[in-house]
């Protein structure tokens, strides 16, 4: 249990961080326009969001074994400049999977759950801008 709110503590903090850099990248503490802000905090919010849902995603594509191949053909390749190349761990790709399934798989729902909530306070702002009379236009 202190583990899990370790996870999404740690994970928070992270995706807060970085949408406040994207904000103060974008000029926050220099506009005063009410919508401004509103789309600051969206843009912010959302980008981070993505990121980390993304990493989740990349983990569970990772836990069900997509990139085996590649990895183990990496590690053949690698074990060819060893001193002993005729040594190696797994000797098929299929002693490779074994023996990965064997190990704890990674865990990457609290990234796609915190991704989602900076999403969702990103789709909150989104509606703000909106109604504060936001715009898309932009000048050249």
């Amino acid at each position: 249990m202190k583990k899990t709110i370790l996870e999404y503590t740690i994970s928070t903090g992270i995706c807060a961080l970085l949408a406040f850099l994207i904000m103060v990248i974008g000029g926050i503490f220099a506009t005063q326009e009410q919508f401004r802000i509103y789309a600051l905090i969206c843009d912010g919010c959302f980008i981070s969001g993505i990121i980390f849902v993304c990493l989740g995603l990349l983990f569970f594509i990772y836990n069900n074994g997509f990139f085996d191949i590649i990895s183990y053909g990496f590690m053949r390749f690698f074990s060819m400049f060893k001193k002993n190349p005729r040594e190696v761990k797994y000797e098929t790709l299929y002693d490779y999977k074994v023996a990965k399934a064997e190990k704890p798989k990674a865990h990457f729902l609290y990234l796609i759950i915190v991704g989602g909530a900076f999403i969702l306070i990103s789709v909150i702002f989104l509606i703000l801008w909106d109604q504060a009379g936001g715009n898309i236009t932009y000048s050249a």
